[in-house]
């Protein structure tokens, strides 16, 4: 997601990355250690498992991003990972991603906190949420992961079918 790394199949580089990180899920329904959550809680199991918030990323970006949030940052700041060449950006626990990427971590986001009431955190602002989705609209790939998704999952993420949905959102 972050990089734009084609990849074929799971390997050291690679690891799924959440969106909404799981310890904001735990802290969101108040249930304790990873343990307690899985094991009391089906509405944490739901939304951990959720494929809609989780992404293959490289195993270096996935570790930076685990611990901060999404905002908008200052324009000079620079790459975290130079070397990995692909714009990800991370500065005292904000992380902007690629612009290619910002739509669906924004459709991600409003995702999770539609289906589960997961609130986005502050530094996270709707509308820089709409810039992002304005930014980076649904392409071809997304939407067929939505497509795939539903049928793994049978849910759809509304933002990515319906994108407009973002400003209706945020005009409530």
């Amino acid at each position: 997601l972050y990089c734009g790394k084609k990849f074929a199949k799971k390997n050291r580089l690679m690891e799924a990355s959440y969106i909404v990180p799981l310890y904001e899920i735990r802290n969101h329904m108040d249930c304790g250690s990873r343990r307690q959550c899985t094991r009391d809680n089906e509405n944490y199991r739901f939304a951990a498992s959720d494929l809609h918030n989780i992404y293959p990323a490289l195993s270096r970006v996935a570790l930076d991003r685990r611990n901060s949030q999404f905002g908008k940052l200052r324009v000079d700041v620079q790459e975290k990972f130079p070397s990995l060449k692909c714009s990800y950006k991370s500065f005292f626990q904000i992380t902007e991603p690629q612009d290619s990427a910002k739509g669906n971590v924004a459709r991600a986001l409003l995702y999770m906190e539609r289906t589960y009431g997961i609130h986005i955190p502050i530094s996270t602002s709707v509308e820089v949420l709409i810039a992002w989705n304005d930014i980076d609209p649904p392409d071809d790939r997304e939407k067929a992961r939505n497509d795939l998704i539903e049928k793994l999952q049978g849910s759809r993420n509304p933002f990515v079918d319906d994108p407009n949905l973002i400003n209706k959102m945020a005009r409530k």
